[in-house]
């Protein structure tokens, strides 16, 4: 992958945890609004299967899943490219 179509899958996935993480944290502080004691409790946050809680979780962890990904690519080109030569070998002229 080259070094600016990694970087930019980078932005992009760390753009795209960052707008799946506020709405996760909103979710989580409008729910606290009803059940303020079970904010710290693990299993409210995740919540009950096919809740809009746990959808806006896992899509959060999803996220987070290709962001970790995409920073790999990312560092992966960057070390890539800077291996390469700066110009490609010349043939001699004979």
């Amino acid at each position: 992958m080259h070094t600016r179509v990694s970087r930019r899958l980078y932005i992009r996935s760390y753009r795209e945890f960052l707008d799946a993480d506020i709405a996760w944290q909103r979710a989580l502080d409008h729910a606290a609004l009803y059940v303020p004691q079970a904010r710290t409790r693990l299993s409210w946050q995740i919540g009950s299967p096919g809740s809009h809680i746990r959808a806006l979780y896992e899509a959060r962890n999803r996220a987070v899943e290709r962001l970790a990904l995409a920073r790999l690519k990312a560092r992966n080109a960057e070390a890539r490219a800077n291996r390469m030569p700066a110009e490609p070998p010349r043939l001699p002229s004979y």
